[in-house]
Parts: C-alpha cells; sequence; structure tokens
C-alpha cells in the first residue's frame, strides 16, 4: 500500500521578489464556494450578512471585512475567503481549500507587470480594490482581486499553481529586463 502524504497548496512553491515586484503566497483561511439555488440571492445574502456580515457580492466586486472576504466568481456564485462555511439554507457549499493556491502580487511595479501578462485591464481607474475578474495568466485561468495600495491576489487552481508562479516570475524578470533596456 502507498503511503501519501498530505500538502498545503502551494508547499513547493517559494515568495520571490525582482526589482518593485514581490510574489507573496500569504495563508487565504477557508476558502468555500456557494453556489445561490435561482432566485435565492437575496437569502442567501442575507445569511452570509448574519454569519460574516458581509451581503452577496455584486457581479465584478469584492466585499471584506477584518474576519472574511466574499468575491463574486460568477451567475449566482461567490467564493467565501476566512471562515469556513458548512451550509447555507438556498445554497450549495462546497470547500474549495485545497484546490486553490492564493498568491499576492505587490510593490510599484505589481500592475504594470501583471498588464504583461493577463488579458485585462488593470489601469487604477478601472480596477482596483474591491474589484474581481475571470482571467487567463498565460493559458491558466485564474481569479483576480485588487487590493489597496496597487496590490493583487491570484487565485490559481492547486494542478497549476507551480505553471502561474513560474509565468508570474518571467513577467517580473521580462518587466525588468525591458526597463532596463529602456534606461
Amino acid at each position: 500500500m502507498v503511503d501519501l502524504i498530505a500538502r498545503l497548496p502551494g508547499a513547493e512553491i517559494d515568495a520571490h521578489s525582482e526589482g518593485d515586484c514581490v510574489l507573496g503566497l500569504p495563508e487565504p483561511g477557508a476558502l468555500t464556494w456557494v453556489s445561490a439555488e435561482p432566485g435565492q440571492e437575496k437569502p442567501v445574502g442575507k445569511a452570509l450578512q448574519d454569519a460574516l456580515g458581509l451581503g452577496w457580492p455584486r457581479p465584478g466586486r469584492v466585499l471584506s471585512n477584518a474576519q472574511a472576504r466574499i468575491a463574486w466568481f460568477g451567475d449566482r456564485q461567490a467564493l467565501v475567503m476566512g471562515p469556513a462555511l458548512k451550509s447555507l439554507a438556498g445554497a450549495a457549499v462546497v470547500d474549495q481549500s485545497d484546490g486553490w493556491l492564493l498568491m499576492r502580487v505587490e510593490g510599484a511595479g505589481a500592475r504594470d507587470m501583471l498588464m504583461r501578462l493577463l488579458p485585462l485591464d488593470l489601469r487604477a481607474a478601472s480596477f482596483g480594490p474591491g474589484h474581481v475578474a475571470r482571467s487567463l495568466a498565460g493559458h491558466v485561468p485564474v481569479i483576480v482581486l485588487g487590493r489597496r495600495g496597487g496590490a493583487f491576489d491570484l487565485l490559481a487552481p492547486r494542478s497549476m499553481a507551480r505553471t502561474t508562479h513560474g509565468d508570474l516570475v518571467r513577467a517580473m524578470k521580462t518587466r525588468l529586463a525591458l526597463r532596463a533596456l529602456d534606461a
């Protein structure tokens, strides 16, 4: 019989920095996918408000407080980051904690670097704190969340975390090399 060893997502990945960009691996807490049944967004939002102090997010938005973040995740879908949720009336609730890796990109060059990798308009006027989008980092589907101070969180599927990490590191190095050419 094979002995399997439980590992956290990203156990083989390290934080990285290049110039004015820093790639970190913060602990997101539990990640819980919530899918409201048709017509149940308001009651589920009320249940989330009662449980976490945050309601149902509008499309493309993230709600947050000191305890949790709730990100729009698609039609009638949200991702709760923070405390684990076991059930909500009117919704399917599934623990996704082992399925995603959270990577944080910050620093003065974070926005510019990510705009080289992601097909999104990440300019501050278009995408800032409280915004969320589903996109691609290279060929990997990711969730991008805007944070204060020009930082961004990316959620990548655990199975593609090393690829996404490598793409981010390459984008950081490419940005530095191009800046050196301009100097």
